[in-house]
């Protein structure tokens, strides 16, 4: 069976391993878009047969899928020599070790522990890309999904998202420890720090919401 991961920066994924994150948004792709009946009902598609299918469908993750929240570590082991390339430079591979223990994974920087050279052992720095499904320390559970307009999201659903209440949704003007800000500026903000240069919120496209709660595995 498929194991699926879900990508966050680490403020993100803290916030979803602590529970202050139940929420997400994700890019639907244009050829899914396409398909959508706007003018009627933005829930349903056409499927390749030309007969109505929910949206929620085509979506990447579930309603009752378990998902691994993806995230930046720091893994045991070290990086080997594995291949000349054609251009004659080393291909190296990271190589690591005690594999199947998550006590070798860390989520914050173990400081001292990380080796002054790749082929050192120790705790190297990897892209939350490389992260096993069975060595996360967060794992999520999709309670629903479905497809809307960016600028759709609610004041409630920008908290839940994990967007701190700003009173502007341009970072260089914001003024700190202000009560009374828009969790809705927050997410602005958040969004365009992730997303700026390929979907911007100026651009308002259409996101999968998927609503989720850390379940253990």
């Amino acid at each position: 069976m498929k194991k699926y991961g879900m990508l966050m920066t680490p403020p993100l994924a803290q916030k979803a391993h602590d529970g202050d994150k139940t929420v997400t948004r994700r890019i639907i792709p244009l050829d899914i878009v396409n398909m959508f009946d706007e003018g009627t009902d933005p829930l349903m598609c056409e499927n390749a047969d030309g007969e109505p299918q929910r949206a929620a469908d085509f979506a990447r993750y579930r309603r009752g899928m378990i998902v691994a929240v993806k995230e930046t570590h720091w893994r045991w082991g070290k990086w080997n020599q594995y291949e000349i390339t054609k251009s004659g430079h080393q291909k190296q591979r990271f190589q690591p070790i005690y594999c199947d223990s998550v006590d070798h994974v860390q989520f914050e920087s173990p400081g001292l522990n990380v080796p002054p050279n790749r082929q050192s052992e120790g705790y190297h720095k990897r892209s939350a890309l490389y992260l096993p499904f069975d060595l996360a320390r967060t794992h999520v559970k999709i309670l629903d999904v479905g497809p809307e307009r960016l600028q759709d999201i609610t004041e409630a659903d920008a908290r839940a998202e994990g967007a701190e209440a700003w009173h502007s949704k341009h970072p260089q003007i914001e003024i700190l420890n202000r009560p009374g800000g828009s969790y809705r500026n927050g997410f602005h903000a958040l969004w365009d720090s992730i997303n700026a240069k390929t979907f911007p919120w100026a651009s308002n496209p259409w996101v999968w919401r998927y609503e989720f709660e850390r379940v253990e595995i």
